[in-house]
């Protein structure tokens, strides 16, 4: 059994349900699959931004789609934002690319965080346990209450 990460220990001391994803690819050539398996549709990004007005903002978007950076700029209330530098993901977020999370960022840098819509009407999501390889899915309402996210249409088209 794997330990349990910070973000799934924060949850458990706020009584918040989850279940606990790991993403495993079994050779170098092979695609990644989830253990338990989980719809790609429910699986979701957590994006680490910045804007020229905020600073950095943070968009969870399904993994599958192209986020809108002027759809986020906008609900944001900024002129344009653009994905942070790698060099800074660490001192900005406080996790490595891969590990981004909403829960750890809101709790330890309190940035604003955006939600697609589409998230609102899944039930459930699963986004990073802040640890590259594993995910949680969580009730996307509870998750959102949590993080004090934003729920907008995020996404290209």
């Amino acid at each position: 059994m794997l330990q349990k990460t910070a973000v799934e220990l924060f949850l458990d001391e706020l009584a918040i349900p989850y279940q606990s994803i790991q993403f495993i690819r079994d050779t170098p050539n092979t695609q990644v699959r989830t253990e338990p398996t989980v719809s790609w549709d429910k699986v979701y990004k957590t994006l680490a931004l910045t804007g020229k007005r905020t600073g950095p903002v943070i968009a969870v978007v399904p993994v599958q789609s192209r986020m809108s950076y002027k759809k986020l700029a906008k609900v944001s209330g900024n002129r344009s934002v653009g994905l942070l530098d790698q060099a800074k993901l660490i001192a900005t977020t406080g996790y490595e690319h891969g590990a981004n999370n909403p829960v750890g960022i809101w709790r330890s840098k309190g940035y604003p965080i955006f939600f697609e819509n589409k998230a609102r009407h899944q039930g459930q999501i699963c986004v990073s346990a802040g640890e590259v390889g594993r995910a949680m899915l969580v009730d996307t309402l509870s998750l959102a209450d949590l993080v004090h996210a934003q729920f907008s249409d995020l996404l290209e088209g």
